[in-house]
This record gives C-alpha cells, sequence and structure tokens, in this order.
C-alpha cells in the first residue's frame, strides 16, 4: 500500500520595504490565488535581510491560520539558493536565517522556489508607496 502524499500548495511571495523600514509582503495563495497581505517592520536590519522577514512573517501567518505543505514561489533568487543550498550566509543574516527555518519547519513539508510574478510585486510596491503618500 502506497502512503498518499498530499500535494504542496503554491504561495506566490511578493514584498517591499520603504526607507524607514515598512514592508508589506504579499502571499497569493492556491490555484485561486486568494491573496494575503501583511505589513512587518525591518528597520535596521541590513537590505539583504528584508526577503528573510518578509518571508518568515507571511509563513506565520499561514501557520497561525493552520495552513501546511506549502511551496513559497519568491522573488529573491539569493535567499531560495540560501536556504536550499544551504550555504554559508553573512553573520548579519544568520538570527533571520535560523528563525525563518524554525518557522518553515512548524509548516510540514514546505520548499522555497524562485519565481518573479510581477503582479504580486507591484501590489506589494504600491502599498509601501501609498503608506509614503499620506
Amino acid at each position: 500500500m502506497q502512503k498518499r502524499v498530499e500535494k504542496l500548495t503554491d504561495v506566490q511571495v511578493g514584498f517591499a520595504v520603504d526607507g524607514s523600514g515598512f514592508g508589506v509582503v504579499y502571499g497569493a495563495i492556491g490555484p485561486a490565488r486568494r491573496v494575503l497581505s501583511l505589513s512587518f517592520h525591518a528597520g535596521g536590519l541590513p537590505l539583504r535581510a528584508v526577503g528573510y522577514v518578509a518571508l518568515d512573517h507571511l509563513a506565520r501567518a499561514l501557520r497561525d491560520r493552520h495552513v501546511k505543505n506549502v511551496q513559497f514561489l519568491v522573488p529573491d533568487a539569493e535567499l531560495v539558493a540560501d536556504l536550499s543550498e544551504h550555504r554559508t550566509i553573512a553573520s548579519a543574516l544568520v538570527p533571520r536565517y535560523v528563525r525563518l527555518g524554525c518557522t518553515l519547519n512548524q509548516l510540514g513539508r514546505t520548499g522555497v522556489a524562485f519565481r518573479f510574478d510581477p503582479d504580486v510585486d507591484a501590489r506589494a510596491r504600491a502599498d509601501v508607496a501609498l503608506r509614503i503618500a499620506a
């Protein structure tokens, strides 16, 4: 008897941040692309850490909504390589790397792959821009 393996739910990720560290992360979930939008703060962190903070924030929100078995499609190829290749990362990123890894482990089976979606990315950038304009 074969064990049934649940398919991973695709979550297309898009995020943006302004100069003060205010950020917005979008997750377009599943084939229906139900959108989850969250704000986060990444002030004082190196720009390279923003993707870690955004993805961790989204993953925590999905965990809190009891979502399991997720394939995150992330627009940051370097972040994907950091997570999938377990390569050496800058010491400033280590706390965010560890926190994100712990969060991902709480979602059951997960994957992280590179995919840029201009629509999801534009939504995040627009939300950040609207906050700046307000």
